[in-house]
């Protein structure tokens, strides 16, 4: 198992969230911040509410660990995003 594996497995889908997303070029402030009560709602929102150039150069912080695009894509695939339920995604 790698260390990023590990990381995976020991991810905590119910621990709030902290969402930070690229801006548009010309905007004031360079990323877009969101909180979010849990990672899965966070990891749900970025996948299917965020266009895909703006998720690769977004991150998620949880519980002091850093998740990037790629990271974010695989958590979704794994089904953990939905262990606490449905969350309405803005579309």
């Amino acid at each position: 198992m790698t260390d990023q594996d590990e990381t995976l497995a020991r991810f905590n889908s119910e621990a709030a969230a902290d969402l930070y997303s690229p801006r548009r070029p010309g905007s004031a402030r360079p990323l877009n911040y969101q909180r979010f009560t849990s990672a899965s709602e966070a990891i749900r929102f970025a996948v299917e509410g965020l266009p895909a150039a703006v998720l690769l150069g977004t991150y998620l912080e949880v519980e002091d660990q850093r998740y990037g695009a790629q990271e974010i894509r695989q958590l979704y695939e794994l089904g953990r995003w939905h262990q606490i339920g449905e969350t309405n995604v803005p579309r």
